[in-house]
């Protein structure tokens, strides 16, 4: 036995012997209805922000339709940048008008952008079209504004803190993350930026909550490692599994996008448009319908591989199937 065949066969034993630590609901529990339980009466106004980069923001448009769909009044959605000033990226000059971005009364050009418009996804190169800056200006929303923000600087601090008159401008705010590396990772993970820079300027008194789903689809993450994990600050309040119809979502989103992989099946690293791997919420959708065209010879049938990062990863499709939701928690 080679050395990679005993790395793999140790992989295995690994997922074979993973345990969840949370006691996931019935699929039919929808995720909208446990999180309706945490925002309780505060219905008005909200923020979804995607907690990372690429297409965390599909995650978080798709979960702000159905808060829109069952009740919540206006929903904005934002995309952090990892930048400290808008115009590192050059988004206050040429790079912002071909992103449809604009500056907004009430915030600092430097820290947030709001996009006027929906920029068609065929504008984008190959090479753009699935970063979270073009992904965000091609998303199509009509329940609120969509905003980009500086991730290293201001950017998420002054939406959370943001007022119009007295009163905080949203009731409640919602980060969003695609493959659970923010469950997993040290505080210099740019998903935990996010969430420490967004919760710094957030009341405690209004519903902050984080969804992280398709646990180990970012292929950052070995599927033991989503173990009695302990986020500080925290409080786990509530674990299911995704539905088919939010996995049916994200591939009409993916699709309209066009970041969508039509054969998965005939993935090779050659490919210069694929060569890194799926995005994201296509891993969720394909594990939600069991169709998982990378099965592990001898393993449990809980074990898939999907490409990321280059490279065919071991996953557990359980995990990827499930979703997390934590509550910012002062006492912790």
């Amino acid at each position: 036995m080679t050395a990679a065949d005993m790395i793999f066969q140790r992989l295995l034993e690994r997922i074979r012997h993973t345990k969840g630590t949370m006691t996931t609901t019935p699929a039919a529990e929808m995720i909208f209805q446990r999180l309706l339980e945490q925002i309780g009466a505060h219905r008005g106004r909200g923020l979804v922000f995607a907690a990372g980069g690429s297409a965390d923001i599909i995650l978080a448009k798709t979960i702000a339709a159905g808060l829109v769909g069952r009740g919540c009044l206006r929903v904005d959605l934002a995309q952090p940048l990892n930048c400290r000033k808008m115009s590192e990226l050059g988004l206050l000059a040429s790079a912002g008008e071909q992103h449809a971005l604009e500056a907004e009364d009430g915030l600092e050009p430097e820290s947030a952008l709001r996009h006027h418009a929906s920029v068609p996804a065929s504008l984008h190169s190959s090479s753009t079209r699935g970063k979270g800056l073009s992904i965000s200006s091609s998303i199509e929303w009509e329940h609120g504004n969509r905003y980009v923000c500086a991730a290293h600087g201001d950017g998420l601090s002054s939406l959370a803190r943001r007022c119009e008159g007295d009163a905080p401008y949203y009731e409640f705010a919602i980060g969003v993350d695609g493959g659970g590396d923010v469950l997993t990772h040290g505080d210099d993970e740019f998903d935990r930026i996010v969430l420490a820079g967004f919760r710094s300027g957030w009341l405690p008194s209004r519903p902050l909550l984080l969804v992280s789903m398709g646990l180990g689809a970012d292929g950052g993450s070995a599927p033991a490692e989503f173990d009695d994990v302990a986020l500080l600050g925290w409080k786990p309040v509530a674990s299911m599994e995704v539905d088919r119809a939010f996995a049916d979502s994200l591939q009409m989103e993916l699709e309209r996008l066009s970041l969508w992989h039509h054969s998965p099946a005939s993935w090779t690293s050659d490919d210069p448009e694929w060569s890194y791997g799926f995005k994201v919420g296509q891993i969720i959708a394909h594990a939600v319908r069991g169709e998982c065209p990378f099965r592990v010879p001898g393993a449990d049938a809980d074990v898939v591989m999907f490409p990321r990062r280059g490279e065919l990863k071991l996953m557990k499709q359980s995990l990827l199937r499930e979703a997390r939701i934590f509550r910012s928690d002062v006492s912790r």
